[in-house]
């Protein structure tokens, strides 16, 4: 009755623009189930593909339901994001290959003038890292605050200016090229009088990616061992609905 059609980055079934009546809103019921497990089965490779994956990363995945009068279902990852980095900019390397487009606090450095463009930043051993290995959020707006990089002028304040409490200031410096044992990158000045210094972002290349989460193929399955099952019991449901005038 139906066809699997999988393509890079889509799955299609065949034959669905034939359904009328009851069929029609039993697939479109079909559709919307498959597409939550769908959803769920990514998720969990997920996790076993990335390294400790934020909730924000988990939760960027969501399923678009079918209707009646349109039969198509999807499971996407959300391309919008009210602060920082939209998850599918940083996901699609990792599903497509290739390399991965710079994070808004990469784009507010170059625009500073404090990274070099075409670099990309990573953590640097004097990076606070939160519980997924990530650098910590209120660091890095400590340090674009001090570098006058951040996209909110209100934060870029005087570096000797105010204090917070009795929090000691935090002073950070950009090296944009390699000076005698100091190379690109972010640090952070340590110790007496702030004469030492540790490294907390460093400035490299772009980093190339290779496939790591098989997004089609995992749907795709998940259509292949789910869809007509659902079929079947969203059609009985209907025509049991329509037989007693529940529907």
């Amino acid at each position: 009755m139906f066809e699997l059609d999988i393509e890079t980055d889509r799955v299609s079934l065949k034959g669905l623009d034939s359904l009328t009546g009851d069929a029609r809103f039993a697939c479109a019921i079909a559709l919307t189930k498959t597409a939550k497990l769908a959803k769920a089965d990514v998720k969990d490779a997920m996790t076993r593909v990335f390294d400790r994956p934020t909730p924000f990363t988990l939760n960027s995945v969501y399923a678009k339901p079918a209707r009646k009068n349109d039969l198509v279902a999807g499971v996407f990852f959300r391309d919008t994001a009210t602060k920082g980095t939209p998850a599918s900019k940083y996901i699609f390397p990792e599903v497509y290959g290739g390399g991965r487009r710079l994070k808004r606090s990469e784009r507010s450095l170059q625009a500073a003038g404090k990274m070099p463009g075409g670099m990309f930043s990573t953590p640097g051993p004097g990076a606070e890292l939160d519980r997924y290995g990530n650098v910590n959020r209120g660091q890095i707006v400590k340090l674009l605050s001090y570098l006058k990089a951040s996209n909110d002028p209100t934060q870029n304040r005087n570096p000797e200016g105010r204090q917070r409490g009795k929090r000691k200031s935090e002073h950070y410096f950009a090296i944009l090229k390699a000076t005698g044992p100091l190379t690109p990158g972010v640090f952070k000045r340590v110790g007496d009088k702030g004469r030492g210094f540790v490294k907390v972002l460093n400035y490299t290349d772009s980093p190339s990616y290779s496939k790591r989460l098989p997004f089609a193929e995992i749907v795709g399955a998940t259509v292949d061992r789910e869809f007509l099952d659902q079929f079947d019991m969203a059609f009985a449901s209907v025509v049991s609905h329509a037989k007693y005038g529940k529907r």
